[in-house]
């Protein structure tokens, strides 16, 4: 199935062997057994695109949405009721996301300097091509609750690494937006 529309961007976080996991493991690992999927992944200097931009994946679906992602989404991709499990992707953030997934560098989970900046060059060219603003990026447990998920966790664990991953994809942003005019 085909994205109609894009209107944000998800940034995940996998971990699957504590950090010693390779892109390409993780890659492998996706193909044949994850029942999720990312469209690119990123890790050190390294990003692998999955899946073309416009090809819907599930990645951040759940049975219920925080109220930000309602009022972000619309009831049309993200309603405040519970979807059924026949119909999972009908009511769904899927149904109009891109997925970003950095993978930790570290045995404790955290990200290392050059995948945050692959990370925040990656998700700075996709809101420039996709002509979508800050507001559009997304971690996953902001759409789904951090109830529910921690994800990315090394942007919840108190160390200012989201702001600091904001910082860089603004910066990125507004050197591809002044190439352009």
């Amino acid at each position: 199935m085909k994205l109609k529309e894009i209107k944000a961007i998800v940034v995940h976080w996998d971990d699957p062997q504590g950090g010693t996991n390779s892109i390409e493991g993780l890659s492998d690992y996706l193909t044949e057994r994850a029942t999720a999927d990312y469209h690119y992944l990123v890790k050190g200097l390294k990003m692998i695109q999955r899946h073309p931009t416009n090809k819907k994946l599930w990645h951040c679906g759940n049975k219920t949405y925080t109220v930000d992602a309602q009022v972000w989404f619309g009831g049309r991709y993200c309603p405040a009721w519970t979807h059924s499990a026949e119909t999972p992707h009908t009511s769904s953030p899927n149904n109009c996301t891109l997925a970003v997934c950095l993978l930790s560098d570290y045995a404790w989970g955290a990200f290392s300097n050059p995948t945050m900046t692959k990370g925040a060059a990656l998700v700075a060219s996709l809101l420039h091509s996709l002509g979508l603003t800050m507001a559009a990026i997304w971690r996953h447990s902001d759409i789904v609750g951090h109830e529910r998920k921690t994800c990315p966790k090394p942007f919840y664990e108190g160390t200012g690494a989201w702001s600091y991953f904001l910082g860089q994809v603004e910066r990125n942003l507004n050197a591809l937006d002044k190439t352009i005019s």
